[in-house]
């Protein structure tokens, strides 16, 4: 895989009903269906989510594990850059 160097995004959207983040990073950075992405607020993280759908510029990911109080404009980070403490 050919990713952006040290891959990251923000969150554009959290749906609690359904358990999904929307952020804003997508096939044009060479993400994929099944790529691992770890969620942090600032240096700390909170979730872990696996994408589902991805678009141009936006994906779509379920969220696998949280702590929490996801919100928009927590930062994501491809699993090949950070270590996940869960």
């Amino acid at each position: 895989k050919q990713y952006s160097a040290a891959l990251q995004g923000t969150i554009l959207a959290v749906n609690r009903r359904y358990n999904f983040v929307v952020f804003n990073r997508g096939s044009k950075d060479g993400i994929k269906v099944g790529d691992k992405f770890f969620i942090f607020d600032y240096n700390r993280q909170v979730g872990e989510a696996l994408v589902r759908r991805v678009l141009p510029t936006m994906t779509v990911a379920d969220i696998k594990q949280s702590t929490g109080g996801l919100r928009q404009n927590f930062t994501v980070i491809l699993h090949d850059y950070a270590e996940s403490p869960f």
